[in-house]
């Protein structure tokens, strides 16, 4: 997760383990320097990471099995669209891959002429979110639209439902 830590460990790897014959698990958080190293070496790799930079330069050892992070923010867009909903509220953690879905989204949202009430970006794994979700809560939206992690999302939702009598929309 760490892209510091990853050149090293991927060089390390790469040097003493004679029998890869693929890598997988290559996310937005370091792909941008392990995919140039891998493909250096010849192998084969999976990548979960939806940087944008991925859509055009060519690694012909590289395959990403999700969507870019741009087609994953548009299709949460959509998805608001189809339900109906009229006015949301984004909240974004702070790092690579959920900041990447944010551009699509806030278009789709605006095409659909749909209201953004917040569109703030968190700090993941925060002991307490009260402040932000204070002002979310303020803008009454009917839908919440959030890309975190698992971790901060049970925070979140959990903290929300206390403050906001215990419903959540």
């Amino acid at each position: 997760g760490d892209a510091a830590d990853a050149v090293p460990n991927v060089s390390k790897a790469l040097a003493t383990n004679r029998s890869l014959v693929a890598i997988s698990g290559i996310d937005s958080s370091v792909a941008a320097t392990v995919v140039p190293i891998v493909n250096s070496a010849k192998l084969p790799m999976i990548s979960s990471n939806g940087l944008s930079e991925f859509d055009t330069h060519l690694y012909p050892y590289f395959w990403r099995d999700t969507a870019p992070d741009l087609a994953l923010g548009v299709a949460m867009g959509l998805w608001v669209t189809q339900k109906h909903y009229k006015r949301v509220a984004l909240i974004t953690e702070n790092d690579v891959s959920d900041t990447g879905n944010l551009p699509g989204a806030v278009k789709a949202l605006a095409q659909a002429k749909i209201t953004v009430t917040n569109n703030l970006t968190i700090t993941g794994d925060a002991s307490d979110y009260q402040s932000t979700l204070t002002r979310i809560i303020a803008g009454h939206p009917d839908a919440l639209m959030i890309s975190t992690d698992e971790q901060t999302l049970g925070t979140l939702l959990a903290e929300y439902k206390t403050l906001n009598g215990g419903s959540v929309p």
